[in-house]
C-alpha cells in the first residue's frame, strides 16, 4: 500500500491528471444516466379480474377463474399461473420470465380472454387485465372532506381526477370511496297486483331493454345502408317508457307501477370511517366492522361502533398477521427452507385463531359479546410484558 502511495506522490502531475480524467468521465456520466427518487420497475406479472356480483368463492373458481387458467395456460413465456376467488370476483395472476417482453405479454393475455370470455357467465363483468410496475403503487394521496352534500362531493372528486389526469407527469388517478350512479326503481306492490304484472315479467321486461340491437343493412340496389334500432336509454323519459305488459285495450308502462331516481350504489367499503358515516353504517343494521389497514377509522367513529354493541375488529389484530407472514417469511429465509402452499395455509390459520382466541379471552363481555378492541389492547400488551420478562428487562 505504501509503494501506491509513494508512485503517486513522485509522479505528481500523471496522478492529477488521472484523477481529472475519472473526475471528468464521472461528471459526464452523472448527466447521460437518468436518476430518480422513485424509479419505474417494470415487474413481469399480469393480472386478470372479473367481477361477478353474488357469486360465492367456490361459483367463482368453478365458472371464472377454471376456463380463464385452463386458456393462460398456453400463453408463451408464463413461468408460473395462479388464481384466486372470492365472493364475488375471481383474480387470475401469471408471472413470466424475467426479461419478457410486457408489451408481447399483455397482447397474448388480451388474445387469450378474448377467446375464452364467451365461456364466462353473461351476468360477468368484462374482464380487466393489469399488468404491473413501481410507478402503480401510488405517490400521493389527495382527500376530499367537507359538509357538501354526496352528490356534490363526488362531482368534485371527478372533475379533480380529470385534471389530475391531464397533468402530464400523472400516469393515473384512481378515484376511491364514489359510489357509483345508478338509477333506483320503487314499484308499488299494489298497483302490480292491480295490473296482474309478476316480478318475472317486469324483471324480463327490464332486462330486455337498454340492449344494442344490430339492425343488420338494407341493399336497395341503388344504394347501401344500416339500419339502426333505437334501443339505448338516452332520457330518463325512456326508462318511463318501458313498455312491461301489453294488452289489447292498453299498454302498462313503468311509470304506471312506480317511481325512479338516481341514487348510489351502496357502500361495499370506506376508505375512511368518520362518526357520521359510523351513525350511518349503525343506523343501517351494521353487525360487524373489521378495519383492513392502519387506522381507517376515526376514534369518533371507534367510540360510536362500541357504543352500539357492534363488533369491531382493529387493526391492530389485523397486523399482527401481517407481522407474523413477516415473521414466517424471515423464518424461511434464515433457515432456508420452502414450505409449500398447504403448510404455509395451516401455518396462517394457526395463527389468526391464536390471535383471535386471545382477543376472545382478554375482550369477553356480559352478555357472551367480545369486545375485540379492548381484547386486542390487552393481549398486545401482555405479549410486550411477557417478552420484557423474558428477556429480564423487568
Amino acid at each position: 500500500m505504501t509503494k501506491i502511495v509513494d508512485f503517486a506522490l513522485s509522479k505528481a502531475k500523471t496522478t492529477l491528471a488521472l484523477a481529472l480524467m475519472v473526475i471528468i468521465a464521472g461528471s459526464y456520466a452523472r448527466s447521460t444516466i437518468s436518476v430518480a427518487s422513485d424509479p419505474n420497475i417494470q415487474l413481469p406479472i399480469v393480472s386478470v379480474s372479473v367481477f361477478l356480483s353474488g357469486a360465492s368463492p367456490e361459483d367463482a373458481s368453478r365458472l371464472i377463474a377454471r376456463p380463464l387458467e385452463t386458456r393462460l395456460r398456453s400463453v408463451p413465456g408464463i413461468k408460473e399461473l395462479s388464481s384466486s376467488a372470492r365472493l364475488s370476483y375471481a383474480r387470475i395472476v401469471a408471472e413470466f420470465e424475467v426479461g419478457y417482453d410486457i408489451d408481447t405479454a399483455l397482447r397474448d393475455i388480451k388474445q387469450a380472454v378474448e377467446e375464452v370470455k364467451f365461456k364466462l357467465p353473461r351476468e360477468a363483468e368484462d374482464p380487466q387485465i393489469r399488468e404491473y410496475s413501481f410507478a402503480m403503487f401510488p405517490v400521493m394521496n389527495l382527500s376530499l372532506i367537507g359538509s357538501a352534500s354526496l352528490r356534490q362531493k363526488v362531482f368534485i372528486a371527478r372533475e379533480l381526477q380529470d385534471r389530475l389526469e391531464a397533468i402530464n407527469e400523472v400516469l393515473a388517478a384512481d378515484l376511491e370511496g364514489a359510489p357509483e350512479e345508478v338509477l333506483e326503481g320503487i314499484i308499488d306492490k299494489s298497483k302490480m297486483e292491480t295490473y296482474g304484472i309478476t316480478l318475472s315479467q317486469l324483471y324480463r321486461a327490464i332486462s330486455n331493454n337498454n340492449l344494442i340491437i344490430p339492425g343488420g343493412a338494407q341493399d336497395t340496389g341503388s344504394g347501401k345502408f344500416n339500419i339502426e334500432v333505437p334501443s339505448i336509454f338516452e332520457t330518463a323519459e325512456d326508462v318511463y317508457n318501458i313498455p312491461i305488459k301489453v294488452t289489447q285495450d292498453a299498454v302498462v308502462t313503468l311509470s304506471d307501477i312506480g317511481e325512479i331516481r338516481r341514487t348510489f350504489k351502496d357502500y361495499s367499503s370506506f376508505a375512511k370511517v368518520n362518526g357520521e358515516d359510523a351513525a350511518t353504517m349503525i343506523k343501517n343494521g351494521v353487525k360487524l366492522v373489521a378495519e383492513a389497514a392502519n387506522m381507517p377509522c376515526e376514534q369518533a367513529a371507534v367510540d360510536a361502533f362500541v357504543d352500539a354493541g357492534v363488533s369491531f375488529g382493529p387493526a391492530k389484530a389485523v397486523n399482527a398477521g401481517g407481522v407474523g407472514v413477516s415473521g414466517l417469511e424471515m423464518s424461511q429465509n434464515s433457515a432456508r427452507i420452502a414450505w409449500d402452499e398447504a403448510q404455509l395455509a395451516d401455518m396462517l390459520q394457526s395463527m389468526m385463531k391464536s390471535i383471535h382466541d386471545s382477543c376472545v379471552e382478554y375482550g369477553e363481555a356480559s352478555g357472551g359479546k367480545v369486545n375485540y378492541l379492548q381484547g386486542a389492547n390487552v393481549a398486545g400488551f401482555v405479549k410486550v410484558a411477557e417478552a420484557m420478562l423474558s428477556y429480564g428487562h423487568v
